[in-house]
């Protein structure tokens, strides 16, 4: 499990914005060749993402690249550019059936023969951003075991509907939406990311700042484990509300710590918490799932350079 808990996005043709992403927290940075790429410049966006991958230093950061979907004609050419350059993973849009991520493995994996890379290393990040993607989400998600992530594309899913994105705090318009999706995604045993913080041009949206922690704790509360971003203002934010709360790990030790004493020995007491709280198999499933998460950001804290903070 690699913790993502922001996703920043640059159009893969604009390698200055590139580089004021790699100036962020972010997590990961997903290098846009679909929707933020205007259809002349798809080709320079492949060779600009070539010379990136291939010469800069992300310091940690994830690399992933949102390809073009089926539909485009495109998604081999985007491939075939991004592969053999060491990404890390591969986040297909316009994503609708499980057939469409089995296609991207075959494809993903005859790449990885040719240029001799290792096997099994490219993730698949899939976007689901249309109704039927969103019907057919948990077999998707299922279709392969490169498929770690799935991501809410809320723009693309309102305009597919016909409607605009409510931005209005506490709106209930894609709860249903959201939900189904993290609960087909926790039961194919994968991560999600909700939709961009705020698509708008910076200071546009009154009390900008607020809003961001507001959602996304009611984000975090409903099940998802990162979110997306467009602006660095954001990622600190986003950060902040999914990093693991040391608090909460300490409890969930101690919960998987007496539970695994408790069936060794015997001993009842083992099954109480201190302040008398009843321990039982699904709070300790639980608790194994946050200690894993804090193990998770551990490793995210070396990878870009830092010390780990949790012990777990």
């Amino acid at each position: 499990m690699r913790l993502k808990r922001t996703q920043m996005s640059a159009a893969a043709c604009d390698s200055d914005k590139i580089r004021r992403v790699l100036d962020t927290d972010t997590d990961m940075i997903m290098l846009d060749l679909e929707d933020n790429v205007i259809p002349p410049l798809k080709g320079k966006a492949r060779d600009t993402l070539v010379k990136v991958l291939s010469g800069w230093d992300f310091h940690g950061i994830i690399k992933c690249v949102k390809v073009n979907g089926w539909e485009s004609g495109m998604t081999l050419l985007d491939l075939e550019a991004a592969i053999p350059c060491g990404v890390d993973e591969i986040k297909l849009s316009k994503c609708e059936t499980a057939e469409d991520i089995r296609r991207l493995d075959r494809a993903v994996t005859e790449l990885e023969e040719r240029y001799r890379l290792p096997q099994n290393q490219v993730e698949i990040n899939v976007q689901i951003e249309s109704p039927m993607g969103l019907r057919n989400a948990f077999e998707i998600l299922s279709a392969s075991p490169r498929v770690t992530c799935a991501s809410f594309g809320y723009e693309d899913m309102a305009s597919a509907l016909g409607i605009f994105r409510d931005y209005t705090p506490g709106t209930q318009q894609a709860v249903y939406m959201a939900g189904k999706l993290v609960l087909d995604a926790n039961a194919a045993g994968v991560q999600q990311i909700n939709a961009t913080a705020i698509v708008a041009r910076p200071g546009e949206f009154p009390g900008e700042a607020d809003y961001v922690r507001k959602d996304t704790v009611r984000l975090k509360q409903m099940g998802f484990t990162s979110r997306g971003a467009i602006y660095a203002s954001h990622v600190d934010i986003i950060n902040q509300v999914f990093t693991p709360d040391p608090e909460e790990i300490a409890v969930s030790r101690q919960i998987v710590e007496r539970w695994r004493t408790g069936l060794e020995t015997g001993d009842p007491d083992c099954f109480f918490l201190d302040n008398g709280l009843p321990i039982d198999p699904g709070r300790v499933e639980r608790a194994k799932r946050i200690l894993q998460t804090a193990r998770a950001y551990d490793e995210l804290l070396l990878r870009k350079g830092g010390q780990p903070q949790q012990r777990t």
